[in-house]
């Protein structure tokens, strides 16, 4: 429905910005922000798979938010790691 927003749209946007507020500790906030994505993904499939309805572009959105957040976490944790050595 227009106007409704659902509620793991505004955890991940809370998650986003704390990404971009404490860039230090990035990759503690980008791991939970690719789980949540994964989680909400693989929610997704599991809809589509007991017979929900879906659009295509629905499933290409998903799939690429997940591999961005997924690579987001991952060069975090790489810098963060050079940074400590």
């Amino acid at each position: 429905m227009p106007g409704i927003k659902h509620p793991r749209n505004t955890i991940l946007n809370l998650l986003a910005t704390s990404c971009l507020l404490f860039l230090v500790s990035g990759a503690l906030a980008a791991d939970p922000l690719a789980l949540a994505t994964a989680f909400a993904f693989a929610a997704f499939g599991m809809h589509i798979y007991s017979g929900g309805a879906y659009e295509p572009r629905t499933v290409i959105a998903m799939s690429l938010r997940t591999l961005v957040w997924v690579t987001i976490a991952a060069i975090a944790w790489r810098r963060l790691a050079r940074r400590l050595a």
